[in-house]
């Protein structure tokens, strides 16, 4: 969570990873999204999308161990993570349909 002049407190923090975004419609790289709703930080949510989607196992496996990196990182590391994880949506989005959104966010947030 960042912001000019702002800061926020651990708890202050944890809650915003709770915060349920609803969209009723967007257009985008994905196509139309139409009543998808996410949670920011759902880690076990994302797996268990990834684990259903269409993509090779490898493929499946390399962005689970991104996303479990990222989740854990420091700081430091992070912009790193952060950049394998949009490297990796890139090649695969025609892949993610709706749930790209959901990737996304996790990596832009």
């Amino acid at each position: 969570i960042v912001g000019d002049g702002l800061s926020f407190s651990k708890k202050e923090k944890e809650v915003a990873r709770n915060v349920v975004y609803n969209i009723n419609s967007m257009t985008g790289i994905a196509g139309d999204v139409d009543s998808s709703s996410f949670q920011i930080g759902d880690h076990n949510t994302l797996i268990e999308k990834i684990s259903e989607a269409d993509l090779q196992d490898s493929e499946k496996k390399e962005i689970k161990n991104i996303i479990d990196e990222f989740i854990n990182a420091e700081p430091k590391e992070k912009e790193k993570l952060r950049e394998y994880g949009i490297k990796w949506i890139g090649k695969n989005y025609d892949k993610l349909g709706k749930f790209v959104i959901e990737l996304t966010k996790l990596f832009t947030s």
